[in-house]
């Protein structure tokens, strides 16, 4: 008699169920993964917002931090100079509500004006990052 090489039933069975439990481990677990890539995210803006600030007044330049809501990036200019530009990714966007688009630091490191820039992710849920005017101090706000 030929003996038969293969799996039985049961083993298939096992094997799916093991591997279904371990997907279902692994599952919630990226959801946390893109949620602190996005808080990563929003905290380098912030970064990056008090590095046109320190800049500013180190160099004695006027620094600009200025967002694209089309292209979803962020600059930081110095006079006229591109120091940095940054896309933003996953699933962060910025909204445009409106208000300037540039928040310009002067040798001092006063910003022009307060301003406030918001974002949101694909679930919707909304940040807000809000510059105050004189003092230029960052402040990071999660609205659910």
């Amino acid at each position: 008699m030929k003996k038969m090489k293969g799996f039985t039933l049961i083993e298939l069975i096992v094997v799916i169920s093991l591997m279904s439990i371990f997907l279902l481990i692994a599952i919630p677990k990226i959801g946390f993964y893109i949620r602190f890539n996005e808080h990563q995210q929003i905290r380098q803006i912030k970064k990056d917002i008090l590095y046109a600030k320190t800049q500013a007044i180190v160099k004695g330049n006027i620094h600009k931090f200025s967002y694209d809501a089309i292209n979803n990036s962020y600059s930081i200019q110095e006079n006229a100079t591109v120091i940095k530009r940054v896309y933003l990714k996953n699933g962060l966007e910025f909204s445009y509500k409106g208000s300037g688009t540039e928040i310009t630091f002067s040798r001092t490191g006063a910003p022009s004006n307060g301003d406030t820039i918001n974002l949101h992710n694909k679930n919707k849920k909304k940040y807000k990052i809000t510059i105050t005017p004189v003092v230029g101090k960052v402040n990071i706000k999660e609205i659910k």
